[in-house]
């Protein structure tokens, strides 16, 4: 019996008398031959269904929240209960034993579990969700084996409580036997010592070979439709650490001795193609405007901890080229260098040795023209060359006067991964500036013996003068006034020991300044500045902090100069 609200809703009705009203959203107008039980705000119908005349189907309904609802959901459960002894779970639990449950995860979803939820304290969370114990199908298929590829169900093994024990596929591929094995960090093994197959250190892996010779040996043909241009792809992302992309390590299996033979912790080798690279290296940072501390596309590192008879952290090799084009290092950009750089220049590696003519290279060197300039970095973005003012030489200038220090040099175009030009071939001349060393040194050595020679005239010319300015050698003036051949500058004693005077006439009022400086220009300090009236003058100066050699003293009247050479002896 009810009190308040519509019904019967069915031939028999159950109501609860208890509830205040009678759910009425899982009523359905076919629910008529059948019992329909209404209370605590909820609906369920057992009976039939009928679609057309003599097809019924025999249907148990309930209603009305699935999971999502607000209201808490409603479950169907099959309960099994045996005598009650104050269990807390199972038949004679208050409870009793949940057999299966049907959970509607919304209003399109329902999961099915088998087992005790209640116990389990949770719903199911799959499709089907076996809570315990095994499954089994009586009856195997015995259908003929489909063509590959196809896949298979299995069971994840992981720690996940969201995953554990969730049926998926795999791909039939991943199978077989001892071929691979699945670790229980999920990392996945193959011919390795220890496993439960029989394999061991003598046994190889091979991808697209039927033997391969190393313990990892990867080939392709290139044929495919889907081929990218690399055999084999490594790829790292992380954010937590750095590492490597490919690592390559190669050693004895002892660290106390080495072998006789030689290891390489990466060898890359290339052969009969256009373009044929060993190792390869880019580096990029992004899109602009990424961080970068360091971008680097090959880096070499050797350290010995031990006595080793060389460390070389990158070593290049290059021969064979038609043109003389052979280059063990190629930079298109700067170069650094943080300790010296060191060449070949043993005697025992050198024949036909000569001397350098000194006069001949010094008289050659007044050919060269230094020059200022700026690289065409906008032509040539590719070359990456230094922006700003330069100072050198020009190749085709330097070819006509040392053609040995310079060489013609291709550049190949450069291609990308399918054959497509992305920069021109490219022809220009290069200079050894290095070779330039022993040409200075030559033309160093030619002048300073012309320096002896002309220090040996002064002397000699010094001597027979009885200490005056040397026969032949005349005062230096700068001036367009007429009046001003009167300025004139004596230095007496001269060559000088400790103390001479420098004796100086004014032939108009002016500014008067007296300066010394070394032979090479470099200025030493001033003697004497100030606004002077006509006359004789005299100045007295004291050489004793002097090292002996040349200097010059200038006398300045109003921008007219006057230059004389003073020679400083040792006492």
């Amino acid at each position: 019996m009810w009190t308040t609200g519509p019904g019967p809703f069915s031939l028999l009705h159950l109501a609860d008398a208890t509830t205040d009203n009678m759910q009425v959203y899982g009523y359905r107008p076919w629910m008529h031959n059948g019992v329909t039980f209404t209370g605590n705000a909820d609906q369920a119908y057992m009976g039939q269904k009928y679609s057309t005349l003599d097809n019924t189907d025999v249907v148990i309904q309930w209603s009305d929240n699935p999971a999502d609802s607000p209201w808490g959901v409603d479950r169907m459960r099959f309960i099994f209960t045996n005598g009650y002894n104050g269990s807390t779970t199972g038949a004679r639990s208050m409870e009793g034993l949940e057999g299966m449950r049907l959970y509607p995860k919304n209003d399109n979803e329902m999961n099915v579990g088998i087992g005790d939820f209640y116990a389990y304290g949770g719903d199911p969370t799959e499709r089907l969700h076996v809570r315990d114990g095994r499954v089994r199908i009586q009856q195997l298929p015995d259908d003929p084996e489909t063509e590959l590829p196809y896949k298979v169900m299995v069971v994840d093994d992981s720690n996940d409580p969201l995953e554990r024990g969730v049926v998926k596929w795999k791909n039939i591929s991943g199978f077989g036997d001892c071929t691979w094995r699945l670790q229980p960090n999920n990392d996945v093994a193959s011919v390795y010592n220890g496993s439960t197959c029989p394999w061991n250190y003598d046994n190889f892996v091979g991808v697209g070979v039927q033997y391969p010779k190393a313990k990892l040996q990867v080939e392709y043909d290139g044929s495919g439709p889907n081929f990218t241009g690399a055999v084999t792809i490594s790829t790292l992302k992380s954010t937590n650490q750095g590492g490597w992309g490919v690592a390559g390590f190669a050693r004895t299996p002892f660290s106390t001795q080495f072998a006789s033979t030689s290891f390489y912790g990466v060898g890359g080798f290339g052969s009969n193609a256009k373009y044929t690279y060993g190792v390869s290296g880019i580096a990029n940072n992004g899109a602009p405007g990424i961080m970068a501390q360091d971008v680097i596309g090959v880096t070499g590192t050797a350290i010995a901890s031990e006595n080793a008879v060389r460390t070389v952290g990158v070593y290049g090799v290059a021969s064979g080229a038609s043109n003389g084009n052979d280059w063990a290092a190629w930079f298109d950009g700067e170069g650094f260098l943080g300790a010296l750089s060191w060449n070949y220049s043993d005697e025992n590696l050198k024949i036909d040795v000569e001397n350098l003519s000194s006069s001949e290279m010094a008289a050659t060197l007044m050919q060269l023209h230094p020059k200022s300039y700026s690289f065409n970095t906008e032509e040539y973005p590719y070359l990456n060359l230094p922006a700003g003012a330069q100072f050198g030489l020009i190749s085709q200038e330097v070819d006509s006067v040392f053609p040995n220090l310079v060489k013609d040099v291709v550049r190949p175009e450069q291609v990308d991964s399918l054959g497509n030009v992305i920069e021109p071939e490219l022809q220009f001349k290069a200079m050894n500036y290095q070779g330039f060393i022993p040409v200075l040194i030559a033309g160093f050595q030619a002048q300073q013996q012309q320096i002896a020679a002309m220090q040996q005239q002064l002397d000699a010319c010094c001597a027979a003068n009885q200490g005056l300015a040397p026969q032949g050698y005349h005062e230096q003036r700068d001036g367009q006034d007429g009046n001003l051949q009167e300025q004139r500058l004596l230095i007496f004693p001269n060559p000088v020991a400790d103390l001479t005077t420098l004796e100086y006439y004014v032939p108009q009022a002016g500014k008067v300044s007296l300066s010394v400086s070394t032979s090479d220009g470099k200025p030493l300090g001033m003697l004497r500045e100030e606004q002077s009236e006509p006359g004789a003058y005299s100045y007295a100066w004291n050489t004793t902090k002097l090292a002996a050699g040349t200097y010059f003293c200038t006398y300045l009247l109003d921008g007219a100069v006057v230059v004389k050479r003073a020679v400083k002896v040792s006492r």
